[in-house]
């Protein structure tokens, strides 16, 4: 892109300064001059200086996702997990969700399973306010994944419907809130994490709604209902 807000040329020799802003953190920009005279004559491109931004933003971020892209701070919602850090917020505008992130993620039940969302960070994952946000597994995927080693991921109002798995989870001590799981053969699978479970419901599962081992924390205010075990 082009910068904006260039300063007017002083005498030939004078040091002239430009800061650039809106730059995005952990990334690489290459940087390069043109000059153009009182004649309209423009010189060619100078050297380029290629600089990183700071790897540490200024604050916690929010990461804008749609469903289709459109709108979207990143374009798919798997790139804004794939952008976000430790702290950041992802929120998902109203819709349903079905697009794969084209990773194999272990089910716990024995199978390696495609996963609609992998996350890679200790985020905040929030419907947007309002919204009725739907995740759909289209019957046999996994809705979200949280591997192991990551700090601590809240999913805060979000529908899991129709997953072999809703939410599979791996390590770490998590928080899920306000959430629903609906239909499908498992919700929840998680092995060795701690988990607090507020205000969610799981209901109408073929499975177990839940299956949970070598796992603490605590299910509160939770709803079962409909389901085969």
């Amino acid at each position: 892109g082009v910068a904006s807000g260039a300063p007017s040329p002083l005498a030939a020799g004078a040091t002239q300064t430009l800061t650039l802003s809106g730059l995005n953190p952990r990334t690489r920009y290459s940087i390069a001059l043109k000059a153009r005279d009182e004649a309209d004559n423009t010189s060619p491109v100078s050297n380029v200086l290629a600089a990183d931004t700071d790897s540490t933003p200024l604050g916690p971020r929010i990461f804008h996702a749609t469903p289709d892209g459109v709108g979207s701070d990143c374009g798919s919602l798997q790139s804004c997990l794939n952008a976000a850090a430790n702290g950041d917020t992802v929120e998902l505008a109203g819709g349903f969700y079905t697009t794969p992130a084209d990773t194999l993620v272990d089910d716990g039940m024995g199978n390696l399973v495609i996963a609609n969302m992998v996350v890679r960070s200790g985020v905040v994952i929030r419907a947007a306010s309002g919204a009725t946000v739907r995740v759909d597994g289209g019957g046999d995927r996994i809705g979200l994944a949280i591997p192991a080693g990551l700090a601590d991921v809240t999913l805060r109002g979000i529908r899991f419907d129709n997953c072999g798995v809703g939410v599979r989870i791996t390590g770490g001590a998590h928080h899920i809130e306000g959430c629903t799981f609906v239909t499908g053969l498992h919700g929840l699978v998680a092995d060795g994490a701690r988990l607090d479970v507020t205000g969610t419901r799981f209901m109408e599962y073929g499975g177990e709604a839940i299956v949970v081992r070598d796992c603490s924390g605590s299910f509160t205010d939770c709803e079962f209902w409909g389901n085969n075990y």
